[in-house]
């Protein structure tokens, strides 16, 4: 049992806990294109180019920051540098057309949602006056659609000097084990507590820095599992360091442990400090080598992957005067899992097993999509077999099947045809993109033709057709 004293900083530690911070990031930060000096918030008297300046420093860490957002650096300076390129203010990004201007340059990266969040506030900020963007967290947060508490802070932050925190999973991470909370920090009142430390930690005259470096320190350095304590620059303020090698030296307890750490904290009336009520109860002690990554933070449940199935199609024609290859997408429906986005025609089995009969559940996809007068130009067709994605909460199993059909099938109204060459760039999910690249692959071996019954499926609707060479 401890009191809640234990997990507060006095001011000299907060003080070399920022001066080392950012000696870190100084000596180590990379050289990234939306790394750039902070401008002041735009004022009404500013001059019109002082605010352009502003508003083009805010729109550039706002690109960059939920790019950042569950995607690797090396991979974002990618995306970054071609968005930039194409949309290179807040009001040519508002200005393009979602599904064919913005959604193509964000195609690859995943996580699509952060690309409509991104597109309107773009189109909500365009119309605001530059003095008139918001310059708190939460009121960014409130008013700008798209825009979370972590962004806002981050943008504010990074590009207009503003002082205040930011908590994404690495600050998380990091202000755990600075902190030792043995606590679930991603909600509720530890939650709030992390936040609540994040705004008090912060540098005042560095807010920018100070908040990449303490990001930094948790993508780099202070992992989930591979951390590097001794080469860490805050490893003699950190709490989780520090009982780590008191447990290495003595035989204490857990709690003597925490006795012998809270004694540098004499500056800290004890009239002032209750029982913690954050921290879980401590869990059976293992070895010192465990103690940070086993106890900070304490990992929440395992949230169950519900497990989903899907029949998918991949339909392939050709134009016969150029050769160029067309294959067949719609858009899925506007709520759930990859919402609007463009897929291959897909029917949802969801959560119930596979049909007993592939072949009559296949032909059953196509009757709802092709005409009975259509069949006639569908010249080939196979199963390739069934292909795996793992979202956060989801494991998808797709079964693929190819079809290849003549230019002259005629399809519904939701169904376009798009070359090969414009495929990958259209906005198309990474689960589409998956499938299609897939049954690709398998063409590419030499697919038997219909008469071998092993590698294809030959259905009872089409088994009256005449056979065509591909």
């Amino acid at each position: 049992m401890h009191n809640n004293c234990y997990h507060l900083l006095s001011d000299a530690e907060v003080k070399s806990f920022r001066k080392q911070l950012l000696d870190f990031y100084e000596n180590t930060k990379r050289n990234l294109p939306w790394r750039k000096d902070p401008y002041k918030p735009p004022q009404k008297d500013d001059p019109d180019d002082r605010k352009k300046l502003a508003v083009q420093r805010f729109y550039e860490v706002l690109v960059s920051e939920i790019m950042l957002q569950q995607t690797r650096v090396e991979t974002v300076k990618r995306y970054y540098d071609k968005w930039m390129k194409t949309l290179p203010t807040i009001l040519h990004c508002a200005q393009a057309d979602y599904d064919t201007e913005v959604m193509p340059l964000w195609s690859g990266m995943g996580f699509y949602g952060r690309c409509k969040r991104l597109h309107s506030a773009c189109k909500y900020l365009a119309v605001l006056p530059a003095e008139e963007i918001p310059t708190s967290p939460e009121r960014l947060a409130k008013n700008v659609p798209g825009v979370g508490p972590y962004t806002a802070g981050a943008v504010l932050s990074i590009a207009w000097g503003i002082p205040t925190g930011v908590v994404d999973g690495n600050v998380q991470r990091v202000l755990s084990r600075l902190l030792a909370l043995h606590c679930n920090v991603t909600k509720g009142k530890p939650n709030a507590f992390v936040w609540q430390m994040a705004n008090l930690l912060v540098d005042p005259n560095f807010p920018g820095n100070f908040n990449q470096a303490l990001m930094e320190l948790g993508a780099v350095t202070c992992t989930p599992q591979t951390f590097n304590c001794p080469g860490c620059p805050v490893s003699n303020i950190c709490k989780a360091y520090q009982e780590k090698i008191a447990i290495e030296q003595t035989d204490n307890s857990v709690r003597d442990v925490e006795d012998i750490i809270c004694q540098s904290h004499q500056s800290i009336s004890k009239n002032t400090c209750e029982i913690c009520s954050l921290c879980e109860p401590d869990p059976p002690y293992t070895s010192a080598e465990i103690w940070i990554q086993s106890r900070y933070p304490l990992r929440p449940p395992k949230v169950k992957q519900r497990i989903e199935r899907a029949i998918v199609v991949v339909f392939q024609s050709q134009n016969s005067e150029t050769d160029e290859k067309y294959f067949l997408i719609r858009k899925r429906p506007t709520g759930g899992l990859l919402a609007g986005l463009w897929d291959l025609p897909t029917v949802e089995i969801g959560e119930d097993p596979w049909p007993k009969d592939m072949q009559l559940a296949f032909d059953n996809a196509l009757s709802s999509w092709i005409s009975s007068e259509n069949r006639q130009y569908i010249k080939k067709y196979q199963s390739c077999g069934r292909s795996t994605h793992i979202f956060t909460h989801i494991h998808k199993t797709s079964h693929v099947f190819y079809v290849l059909a003549d230019q002259k099938l005629q399809v519904q109204k939701e169904f376009y045809w798009i070359s090969q060459s414009d495929l990958e760039h259209v906005g198309m999910c990474e689960l589409g993109l998956k499938n299609y690249r897939a049954a690709l692959e398998l063409r590419k071996r030499k697919v038997s033709s219909l008469k071998d019954h092993r590698r294809t499926l030959l259905l009872p609707a089409f088994s009256q057709m005449k056979e065509k060479a591909v």
